[in-house]
């Protein structure tokens, strides 16, 4: 199990911290995390076995996806920092007119969802990065997933 999030699990973490996650990526890194706790186990794929049974067999509490959305919340708060190019590209508003049909979903309109707060209260509490961090593990430890488990 140590192999596994030492290993498999950083190679799927790489730049996680950019990315706008969508239901069906969400549903994706759930199944391969899934696959991989039952390869551990070596249940076949045909046995009728919970992922929660599975997970509760293991002792494993935190999803996958926690952590990734924790690795976010930290990248913000580094991001907001530093007054550089990340800065200005991930917080800055383009020129021109947009698209046409739906909006894209965009990296902060995920940070400001996952938090429940304003963007400005946000970027004000990054200035402290220990309560930063504390708010980024907080933040992500207590959260639903979005099918409504926890």
């Amino acid at each position: 199990m140590r192999l596994v999030k030492a290993l498999v699990f950083p190679v799927v973490y790489y730049s996680c911290e950019s990315w706008t996650m969508k239901a069906k990526d969400r549903r994706r890194i759930e199944a391969f995390e899934n696959w991989c706790w039952r390869r551990l186990l070596r249940i076949p794929w045909t046995a009728k076995r919970t992922n929660e049974s599975v997970r509760d067999e293991l002792h494993i509490s935190e999803h996958m996806e926690h952590k990734m959305l924790e690795l976010k919340l930290r990248y913000f708060g580094h991001v907001v920092r530093a007054n550089g190019l990340e800065k200005s590209i991930m917080c800055g508003m383009r020129e021109g007119q947009r698209r046409r049909g739906r909006p894209r979903l965009r990296w902060l309109d995920e940070i400001v969802a996952l938090t429940g707060k304003k963007l400005e209260d946000l970027m004000a509490l990054t200035e402290n990065r220990a309560v930063w961090r504390s708010f980024a593990n907080t933040a992500t430890r207590g959260r639903e997933r979005p099918d409504g488990s926890r």
